[in-house]
């Protein structure tokens, strides 16, 4: 912006556009420009221009050009050539010039044009590209000419003296961007940018732009590189019954009622319809969800009674105006053995097993027989995740050998254990075995000795790492196959059971195994393997203890002395396992000894603001399913409880009803709809749950006439 402009306090701002479906828009647009660098105290401090790439690719800029045309200075176009990649759906920041001496505030740009050009702050063009060649002048470019293209300033005053001059045709539909404002050469203009965040285009100035910035009620930042992208809708889904904890799925039972919920928001206005793809549940393909509130979306529904355990994913689809969006829900639907409380009796020499419907371990359920609980220790690792029960009796008294053969897939890494009784949870473990343990592949195999009519659980699962879900059979039989015995010198002999090689002073068994073939055991030099959590595995190989997902460290021979001490690291991201090192700030986050299953973190309490109403809560999930409007989900963290003061210290400020962009005028329209329906969340100060009061409508017109609590 010149000097002498600058002097004269004529500030303008410009937001250009980009037509949503419409054949003529271009995948790159400029989103939104500043020309009053260094004028004021409360503005950017350099002239800028924003781009934003609407679509689904990364776009180049290098062969790209920003070009300017200045109605007070000549009629020609000066061209400054860009550099850069925009990724999609995201934004660049194009620093044009910087006067000598700016007020304002810095800006970070990706891009700084050299030289600089400073654009007029009353009338003007500036045009998006594709090219390095300069425009003709006079008269208007052809669509053909550029990629994005805008006009500024009224069609008045000196140098638009006729029709057919550049400044009362050169412009995107019927009218300058200004002119859509009221505004008069930009006299009161701070500055301009596209609706919906560069999401809107009508090819038109006139429609596709609003004032924001100082001086205006809407607030606004320029956004760059590193800003967040802008895909117009973004959606967040949550079924009830709901994960016990974060690190496991939501679990319904065929047959069993779920309720959806689905929050919305979008950059451009309200998403008013939402949709649910249910046939991974046995429902259809694209079933109506019911608005609970502006954004919120709920779907009553039930899991079909044919439908087959293992994971599942919905998919959502939400729809406002030209924009749409969509999001997947993972769940797992559960098989009725999941729990040892409820087995499926087995018999036969092969009966099948399943877990593909098995829930994640480390829930609240007793049942689910998992730590804190006690878990079987007779075999190195002990834990199983994902597990299925299955209850059998011995037809005689003898020994019999179980494996899981016939495993798919493949890479199955199974766990296997035999309880005695039929208690849930049972007490005693009889034996266990990981068939990955001391060689990869193979089945998990036990042998034991069982009376006749006695009744074992036996847990099926995996080792918690990679494929933690899958299908096989059973091999039930009588009599001990013997197994492969690594003696104190490196060599391998079959031997007929565990004490046969313990009297050859083996260091290791493996049953069912033989010395040669896919299932020989590595009878490499044994030793102490330490992992990062804190725990420790002795009497195993280099290359076992190598391919742990927690390696830290082997060592020949020696015990679990030799380890670091594990302990329960806690962070705002969650709570770790690990040893003292591995732990962040560990003179505060670290406690040692303690663990994240039975010792997990402290929460502190956070603040849950949902339109105008708060809550405290400990997390985000469930901030999401709290009762009320959904006009809008933030968590602020906050060591207070929620206060509704309408003070600099409330916590959920509720001119900002949508949560969504700022103090906008949606606020006031998603407050009025809420009051309106009675929906607690309007009740500003009052109970949630309660029916919103006369006096609620002017504590929120004050809040937001005031700019904020």
């Amino acid at each position: 912006m010149s000097v002498r402009s600058r002097r004269s306090g004529k500030i303008f701002g410009v937001c250009c556009a980009l037509a949503l479906g419409a054949s003529a828009s271009a995948q790159v647009v400029i989103s939104q420009v500043w020309g009053g660098g260094g004028a004021r105290s409360d503005g950017p401090d350099s002239d800028l221009v924003e781009l934003f790439n609407t679509g689904t690719t990364p776009v180049n800029l290098a062969g790209f050009s920003l070009q300017f045309r200045n109605q007070s200075t000549s009629n020609a176009w000066t061209a400054r050539n860009l550099s850069g990649t925009i990724q999609p759906k995201q934004y660049l920041l194009v620093k044009t010039f910087t006067p000598p001496f700016p007020s304002g505030f810095a800006v970070a740009a990706d891009v700084t044009l050299s030289p600089a050009f400073d654009f007029s702050v009353n009338r003007g063009q500036i045009a998006l590209v594709s090219s390095t060649t300069t425009l003709s002048s006079p008269g208007c470019p052809t669509s053909a000419q550029y990629v994005d293209f805008f006009g500024y300033g009224d069609n008045l005053g000196a140098g638009c003296t006729s029709s057919g001059s550049f400044c009362s045709d050169c412009r995107e539909g019927s009218g300058f961007a200004d002119n859509a404002q009221g505004g008069s050469a930009n006299t009161a203009t701070i500055w301009q940018r596209r609706l919906c965040g560069g999401l809107t285009d009508t090819n038109n100035n006139r429609n596709d732009f609003e004032l924001v910035g100082p001086g205006t009620s809407i607030p606004s930042t320029f956004r760059n590189a590193s800003s967040p992208a802008n895909a117009g809708i973004t959606l967040t889904a949550s079924m009830n019954p709901a994960a016990l904890t974060p690190n496991t799925l939501s679990a319904a039972a065929p047959g069993g009622a779920i309720t959806l919920t689905l929050i919305a928001s979008s950059s451009c206005g309200i998403v008013n319809s939402a949709t649910a793809n249910l046939t991974s549940i046995g429902g259809g393909a694209s079933v109506p969800m019911s608005i609970s509130g502006v954004g919120v979306f709920v779907l009553n529904t039930t899991v079909g009674g044919a439908v087959v355990p293992g994971p599942k994913a919905i998919t959502f689809t939400g729809t406002g105006g030209a924009l749409s969006g969509q999001t997947t829900l993972n769940i797992i639907v559960t098989q009725s053995n999941d729990e040892c409380s409820a087995p499926i009796t087995i018999s036969g020499a092969s009966p099948a097993w399943s877990n593909l419907g098995a829930t994640a371990t480390f829930d609240s359920d007793p049942n689910d027989f998992v730590p804190p609980l006690p878990y079987c220790t007779t075999f190195v690792g002990g834990q199983v995740f994902n597990d299925a029960w299955y209850a059998w009796t011995a037809p005689t008294t003898d020994t019999y050998t179980i494996s899981t053969e016939a495993s798919t897939p493949a890479n199955f890494d199974a766990r296997l254990v035999i309880w005695d009784g039929t208690t849930c949870p049972p007490s005693t473990c009889i034996t266990g075995n990981d068939n990955n343990f001391v060689f990869p592949g193979g089945p998990a195999l036990v042998t034991f000795s069982a009376n006749a009519g006695q009744q074992y659980l036996i847990q099926i699962g995996s080792s918690g790492e990679g494929q933690r879900t899958g299908t096989g059979v059973l091999s039930i039989s009588v009599g001990n196959p013997g197994g492969a015995c690594c003696t104190p010198q490196n060599t391998c002999v079959v031997v007929a059971d565990q004490a046969a090689c313990d009297g050859l002073g083996g260091n290791s068994f493996t049953f069912g195994s033989t010395c040669t073939g896919g299932g020989a055991p590595d009878c490499a030099p044994r030793g102490t393997c330490c992992l990062t959590s804190g725990g420790c595995l002795v009497n195993v190989t280099q290359i076992r203890c190598s391919v742990e997902t927690e390696f830290l460290s082997w060592t020949l021979g020696g015990d679990c002395s030799i380890c670091p001490v594990g302990g329960r690291c806690c962070q705002a991201s969650g709570c770790t396992t690990v040893i003292e090192a591995n732990c962040p700030n560990a003179a505060v986050n670290w406690t040692a000894g303690l663990s994240c299953i039975t010792d997990p973190c402290p929460q502190t309490s956070q603040v849950c603001c949902r339109g105008a109403t708060c809550y405290t809560v400990v997390n985000t999930a469930n901030c999401v399913v709290l009762p009320g409007s959904g006009a809008g989900v933030a968590v602020v963290s906050s060591t207070s409880t929620c206060n509704a003061t309408g003070t600099a210290n409330t916590p959920c400020c509720y001119a900002d009803y949508d949560k969504t962009a700022g103090i906008q005028v949606a606020d006031i329209f998603a407050f009025l709809n809420d009051w309106f329906a009675s929906i607690g969340s309007a009740n500003t100060g009052g109970d949630p749950v309660g029916t919103p009061t006369v006096n609620a409508i002017f504590e929120f017109l004050n809040a937001w006439f005031a700019g904020g609590c």
